[in-house]
């Protein structure tokens, strides 16, 4: 990761703070984000893991609004077969995939 990247990084966690109080997990997201790669620099599995937390992220906000469409409910809950993680259980994945 460039150090312009990584400013650019930091400045969206911040700017998630600065937004709203409920941005703050997007900032942890983008924080590890930055940290990761240096701890474990292996780049595609970074690039994964970034993919995912956006996926999980954008997943929550579409939960949160309301507003999932059926075939992402299908995949969130294996076509009815599990109850759909909450916002606060992917809050708790997020975390786990950042640990």
């Amino acid at each position: 990761m460039q150090t312009n990247e990584i400013i650019d990084c930091l400045q969206q966690a911040l700017d998630a703070l600065q937004h709203d109080k409920q941005d703050i997990s997007v900032a942890v997201d983008l924080i590890a984000c930055v940290i990761n790669p240096l701890v474990n620099p292996g780049h595609e599995e970074v690039r994964e893991c970034a993919a995912i937390l956006a996926g999980l992220r954008l997943l929550q906000r579409t939960i949160q609004n309301n507003n999932l469409p059926a075939d992402i409910d299908d995949i969130a809950t294996n076509c009815g077969a599990v109850v759909a993680l909450d916002t606060d259980e992917i809050d708790c994945l997020c975390a786990r995939i950042n640990a």
